[in-house]
């Protein structure tokens, strides 16, 4: 028999929000959840899905290196810095697509 943890101890398992845990329920990306009312049970042994996003291209994800220039040089001249601080920035990207 399956055993079920809720959404509160998948993210804290997994190190995401409460809010994504619902939201990978949401587009069935977790196996063997059921729904109980409003939340979900998910099994014990659920591994976290892997991250579907992407940086706007068809390439996964990676790691930047010195070797590969600024994120700026990879984005293109149509993305603006909008803000930077700490380990993140924001750009806003407008082109024709």
């Amino acid at each position: 028999m399956l055993e079920y943890m809720p959404v509160r101890e998948a993210a804290k398992k997994w190190g995401v929000s409460e809010r994504r845990v619902h939201r990978l329920c949401k587009d069935g990306r977790i196996a063997g959840i059921i729904r109980f009312g409003r939340s979900w049970g998910i099994p014990l042994e659920a591994e976290k899905p892997e991250d579907a996003r992407r940086l706007g291209t068809a390439d996964a994800v990676r790691d930047f290196t010195e070797d590969d220039g600024t994120i700026e040089d990879f984005l293109g001249a149509d993305a603006k810095l909008i803000y930077r601080g700490g380990n993140s920035a924001v750009f806003r990207l407008e082109n024709q697509t």
